[in-house]
């Protein structure tokens, strides 16, 4: 047993907390988040609310966006200056999902038009504030339910 360390813990009155067999919630329940005798697993984690299920960072060399990074962004497609479209890898149950987003400049404003999002896809558009469309890097975090 090289190596492992093992702790048991303790209830106020000096009693052993006593392990029982935990199961793997399901989807339904992981989508709940409210029951706390089943546990979530790195396969099942993704199912919870409070889980982000897509994010990306854009950047841009020369007016050319590239994916820097990103969570269950299977690819971009640049519409044009300031307009990005984001393809995702699995796609939502519904466009009824949020979004929360940041420049890598103060003075611009990121956000998603109406008619960009799709459950396959979100359109995110990048201006400054008078409206003018601009290329400056951005991020992206998106909550909703597979």
């Amino acid at each position: 047993l090289s190596g492992i360390i093992q702790t048991i813990p303790f209830k106020a009155d000096g009693t052993a907390v006593v392990a029982s067999a935990v199961t793997a919630a399901t989807q339904t329940q992981m989508e709940a988040a409210s029951d706390n005798t089943v546990m979530g697993t790195p396969s099942n984690i993704k199912w919870h609310p409070g889980v982000a299920k897509a994010a990306s960072y854009v950047t841009y060399s020369g007016g050319v966006p590239t994916l820097a990074a990103n969570i269950n962004i299977a690819s971009i497609v640049d519409e044009a200056v300031g307009d990005v479209t984001h393809n995702f890898t699995t796609a939502f149950s519904t466009v009824n999902y949020f979004m929360a987003s940041s420049t890598d400049n103060p003075d611009y404003i990121c956000n998603v038009r109406a008619a960009g999002r799709a459950t396959g896809s979100v359109r995110v558009k990048v201006h400054d504030t008078a409206g003018a469309a601009a290329d400056i890097g951005f991020s992206i975090v998106i909550h909703g339910d597979f």
